[in-house]
Protein backbone atom coordinates (compact mmCIF):
# COMPACT_ATOMS: atom_id res chain seq x y z
CA UNK A 1 0.00 0.00 0.00
CA UNK A 2 2.93 2.35 0.59
CA UNK A 3 4.58 1.87 -2.77
CA UNK A 4 1.58 2.61 -4.21
CA UNK A 5 -0.15 5.36 -2.26
CA UNK A 6 3.48 7.33 -1.65
CA UNK A 7 5.55 6.10 -5.27
CA UNK A 8 2.79 5.84 -8.08
CA UNK A 9 3.40 9.22 -8.94
CA UNK A 10 6.40 8.39 -11.03
CA UNK A 11 4.55 5.51 -12.81
CA UNK A 12 0.97 8.03 -13.28
CA UNK A 13 3.43 10.97 -14.82
CA UNK A 14 5.21 8.40 -17.32
CA UNK A 15 2.25 6.56 -18.27
CA UNK A 16 1.24 9.38 -20.75
CA UNK A 17 4.46 9.99 -21.75
CA UNK A 18 5.21 6.02 -23.03
CA UNK A 19 1.63 5.82 -24.64
CA UNK A 20 3.24 8.82 -27.02
CA UNK A 21 5.90 6.94 -27.36
CA UNK A 22 4.30 3.66 -28.37
CA UNK A 23 2.28 5.20 -30.47
CA UNK A 24 4.81 6.69 -32.41
CA UNK A 25 6.33 3.74 -32.80
CA UNK A 26 3.31 2.66 -34.45
CA UNK A 27 2.61 0.43 -31.63
CA UNK A 28 -1.54 0.53 -30.82
CA UNK A 29 -3.57 -1.94 -28.72
CA UNK A 30 -0.26 -4.55 -28.90
CA UNK A 31 1.15 -6.65 -26.29
CA UNK A 32 3.31 -4.75 -23.28
CA UNK A 33 5.45 -5.81 -20.79
CA UNK A 34 6.40 -3.89 -17.57
CA UNK A 35 8.81 -5.57 -15.68
CA UNK A 36 8.96 -4.18 -11.94
CA UNK A 37 5.87 -3.28 -12.51
CA UNK A 38 5.32 -2.57 -8.67
CA UNK A 39 1.53 -1.42 -7.62
CA UNK A 40 -0.02 -2.03 -11.53
CA UNK A 41 0.02 1.59 -12.48
CA UNK A 42 1.79 1.15 -15.46
CA UNK A 43 0.26 -2.22 -16.56
CA UNK A 44 -3.25 0.06 -15.74
CA UNK A 45 -2.69 2.64 -18.36
CA UNK A 46 -1.57 0.41 -20.87
CA UNK A 47 -5.06 -2.08 -20.71
CA UNK A 48 -7.01 0.82 -20.47
CA UNK A 49 -5.27 2.32 -23.86
CA UNK A 50 -6.29 -1.34 -25.88
CA UNK A 51 -2.74 -2.91 -24.91
CA UNK A 52 -2.59 -6.66 -23.67
CA UNK A 53 -0.64 -5.43 -20.66
CA UNK A 54 1.95 -8.15 -18.94
CA UNK A 55 3.49 -7.05 -15.40
CA UNK A 56 6.15 -8.98 -14.04
CA UNK A 57 6.86 -8.12 -9.99
CA UNK A 58 9.32 -10.10 -7.49
CA UNK A 59 6.78 -8.97 -4.40
CA UNK A 60 3.60 -10.91 -4.11
CA UNK A 61 2.45 -8.09 -2.03
CA UNK A 62 2.93 -5.69 -4.56
CA UNK A 63 1.40 -8.11 -7.52
CA UNK A 64 -1.71 -8.97 -5.38
CA UNK A 65 -2.09 -4.95 -5.51
CA UNK A 66 -1.19 -4.76 -8.90
CA UNK A 67 -4.14 -7.29 -10.36
CA UNK A 68 -6.01 -5.28 -8.13
CA UNK A 69 -5.45 -1.60 -9.77
CA UNK A 70 -5.16 -3.22 -13.32
CA UNK A 71 -7.31 -6.17 -13.62
CA UNK A 72 -7.41 -6.33 -17.38
CA UNK A 73 -3.58 -6.93 -16.93
CA UNK A 74 -2.01 -10.43 -16.38
CA UNK A 75 0.56 -9.93 -13.57
CA UNK A 76 3.31 -12.69 -13.06
CA UNK A 77 5.10 -12.80 -9.58
CA UNK A 78 8.84 -13.32 -10.34
CA UNK A 79 12.08 -11.76 -10.69
CA UNK A 80 12.78 -10.03 -13.80
CA UNK A 81 16.00 -11.92 -14.26
CA UNK A 82 14.17 -15.40 -14.13
CA UNK A 83 10.58 -14.82 -15.45
CA UNK A 84 10.18 -16.18 -19.13
CA UNK A 85 9.30 -12.78 -20.97
CA UNK A 86 6.33 -13.55 -23.84
CA UNK A 87 6.87 -12.56 -27.19
CA UNK A 88 5.94 -8.72 -27.36
CA UNK A 89 5.71 -4.86 -29.42
CA UNK A 90 6.93 -2.89 -26.10
CA UNK A 91 8.79 -3.67 -22.96
CA UNK A 92 8.98 -1.30 -20.01
CA UNK A 93 11.60 -1.27 -17.13
CA UNK A 94 11.13 1.84 -15.18
CA UNK A 95 11.70 3.00 -11.72
CA UNK A 96 15.07 1.82 -11.50
CA UNK A 97 14.32 -1.91 -11.64
CA UNK A 98 17.16 -2.82 -13.39
CA UNK A 99 19.60 -1.68 -10.68
CA UNK A 100 17.54 -3.46 -7.97
CA UNK A 101 19.64 -6.87 -6.87
CA UNK A 102 17.29 -10.03 -8.24
CA UNK A 103 17.46 -11.54 -4.51
CA UNK A 104 18.45 -8.89 -1.41
CA UNK A 105 18.73 -11.77 1.12
CA UNK A 106 21.93 -13.43 -0.96
CA UNK A 107 25.03 -11.85 0.94
CA UNK A 108 27.46 -10.27 -2.13
CA UNK A 109 24.48 -11.00 -4.25
CA UNK A 110 25.07 -9.26 -7.77
CA UNK A 111 22.95 -7.48 -10.76
CA UNK A 112 23.17 -9.95 -13.93
CA UNK A 113 25.02 -8.09 -16.59
CA UNK A 114 22.83 -5.66 -18.85
CA UNK A 115 24.72 -7.39 -22.11
CA UNK A 116 22.68 -10.35 -21.73
CA UNK A 117 19.47 -9.02 -20.32
CA UNK A 118 19.14 -7.09 -22.97
CA UNK A 119 19.92 -9.72 -25.79
CA UNK A 120 17.42 -11.46 -23.60
CA UNK A 121 15.02 -8.34 -24.06
CA UNK A 122 15.71 -8.39 -28.05
CA UNK A 123 14.44 -11.94 -28.81
CA UNK A 124 11.47 -11.39 -27.49
CA UNK A 125 10.17 -8.23 -28.94
CA UNK A 126 8.81 -8.30 -32.33
CA UNK A 127 10.62 -5.97 -35.14
CA UNK A 128 9.77 -2.35 -34.91
CA UNK A 129 9.52 -3.15 -30.95
CA UNK A 130 10.43 -1.07 -27.90
CA UNK A 131 12.03 -1.01 -25.07
CA UNK A 132 12.10 1.37 -22.34
CA UNK A 133 14.32 2.03 -19.02
CA UNK A 134 16.42 3.83 -16.88
CA UNK A 135 19.24 3.59 -14.67
CA UNK A 136 20.98 5.77 -12.32
CA UNK A 137 23.88 6.73 -13.55
CA UNK A 138 27.40 7.34 -12.41
CA UNK A 139 28.40 11.28 -12.22
CA UNK A 140 32.88 10.80 -11.96
CA UNK A 141 32.60 14.50 -10.31
CA UNK A 142 30.22 13.93 -7.91
CA UNK A 143 29.43 10.38 -5.59
CA UNK A 144 26.04 10.39 -4.81
CA UNK A 145 24.82 10.47 -1.77
CA UNK A 146 21.06 11.26 -0.90
CA UNK A 147 18.40 11.41 2.11
CA UNK A 148 14.73 11.60 1.91
CA UNK A 149 11.32 10.67 3.15
CA UNK A 150 8.00 10.62 2.41
CA UNK A 151 5.02 10.60 4.64
CA UNK A 152 1.08 10.49 4.87
CA UNK A 153 -1.03 10.20 7.65
CA UNK A 154 -0.50 6.33 8.22
CA UNK A 155 3.12 5.97 7.05
CA UNK A 156 6.08 7.52 6.48
CA UNK A 157 9.61 6.42 4.78
CA UNK A 158 13.14 7.16 5.26
CA UNK A 159 15.34 6.47 2.13
CA UNK A 160 19.28 7.00 1.58
CA UNK A 161 21.04 6.44 -0.84
CA UNK A 162 24.84 6.16 -1.05
CA UNK A 163 27.31 5.40 -3.98
CA UNK A 164 30.16 3.54 -2.89
CA UNK A 165 32.23 4.43 -6.02
CA UNK A 166 35.29 1.81 -5.33
CA UNK A 167 33.46 -1.19 -5.37
CA UNK A 168 30.97 -0.08 -8.31
CA UNK A 169 27.57 -0.31 -5.88
CA UNK A 170 24.76 1.96 -5.10
CA UNK A 171 22.85 1.02 -1.89
CA UNK A 172 19.33 2.45 -0.66
CA UNK A 173 18.60 1.55 2.69
CA UNK A 174 15.09 2.27 2.85
CA UNK A 175 12.98 2.19 6.38
CA UNK A 176 9.40 2.29 6.60
CA UNK A 177 7.05 2.86 9.58
CA UNK A 178 3.22 2.08 9.58
CA UNK A 179 1.14 2.45 12.03
CA UNK A 180 -1.54 -0.04 12.46
CA UNK A 181 -4.50 -0.52 14.60
CA UNK A 182 -3.90 3.46 15.64
CA UNK A 183 -7.48 4.83 16.62
CA UNK A 184 -7.81 8.39 15.94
Amino acid sequence: QIQHDGFRDFSTRAAPALLKLLHGAGIRRRTVVDLGCGAGTRPRAFARAGHAAIGIEVSPALAKHALRQAPRARIHIGSIYDTPIPACDAVTALGEVLGYLPDAGVRDARIPGFAPFFRRVARVLRPGGVFAFDLIVRNAKRRLHTRNYRESKDWAVLAETIEDAKRGRLTRDITMFRRIGATD
